[in-house]
């Protein structure tokens, strides 16, 4: 321990309400959902391996990262399995692959400092330094930056991707199901455009912000409350 109860609650309070506050607060809302879908697919890939003991069945995939046990899912779900992967599901699981697994790796393996307009976070390397941005000579490359604003929406869609996931093991559970499709019944979580599975959804007017279209791209949510 580095002090007493009360030194570290002390330390606690001033660190957490000091300048970098909406770095700590929108990563870990971002690793937070991102670790409940994780499990998520966990749970799926025992239930389609039909493993008996979840005690078991973690000690043979712990040290496995998310995106081995998404592979292992797809594996288990291929055309000799008891299951198959829904399109709602798949789609996700896709989104999921492409923009929050290399995003969690970022996260994972930067040296995360807050910009100095306290709106976005450097995801630095030994060879990409933000010297300029704090008034130092430049070195090297710049480094990557992602604003708070799209972190948080990249952790609000793992957030609804996850209730998605919660339902649908709920429903596999609740039929004790032995075969059949792993599908999300009726998603939260939206889909680029490019990602959607119903071909009839209406496509986007061309007059949408450009901001707009770079969120559906990503797979992000739109501005605005969430449908119940």
């Amino acid at each position: 321990m580095v002090g007493d109860e009360t030194w570290l609650r002390k330390a606690r309070d001033e660190l957490f309400s000091g300048d970098d506050r909406s770095q700590y607060l929108h990563i870990g809302f971002f690793i937070t959902w991102f670790s409940a879908v994780e499990i998520r697919i966990s749970m799926l890939l025992a239930l389609a391996t039909l493993t008996p003991r979840m005690e078991g069945f973690e000690l043979l995939t712990r040290g496995m990262d998310a995106r081995v046990k998404l592979e292992r899912l797809r594996k288990a779900c291929d055309a000799d399995g008891l299951f198959k992967i829904g399109p709602n599901l798949a789609a996700r699981l896709n989104v999921f692959e492409k923009t929050s697994l290399p995003l969690r790796n970022k996260l994972s393996h930067s040296f995360l400092t807050t910009d100095p307009n306290y709106d976005s976070v450097h995801l630095s390397s030994i060879s990409r330094l933000p010297y300029a941005a704090y008034g130092m000579q430049p070195q090297g490359k710049t480094p990557e930056q992602i604003s708070f604003l799209e972190l948080f929406e990249r952790g609000l869609w793992l957030s609804y991707f996850q209730h998605d996931l919660a339902a649908l093991i709920q429903d596999v559970l609740k039929n004790k199901a032995r075969e059949g499709t792993l599908e999300i019944g009726q998603p939260r979580s939206p889909l680029p455009q490019e990602s959607n599975p119903h071909s009839g959804q209406p496509k986007q007017p061309s007059n949408a912000g450009k901001r707009a279209r770079r969120r559906q791209r990503k797979g992000l949510p739109q501005r605005g409350k969430p449908k119940p």
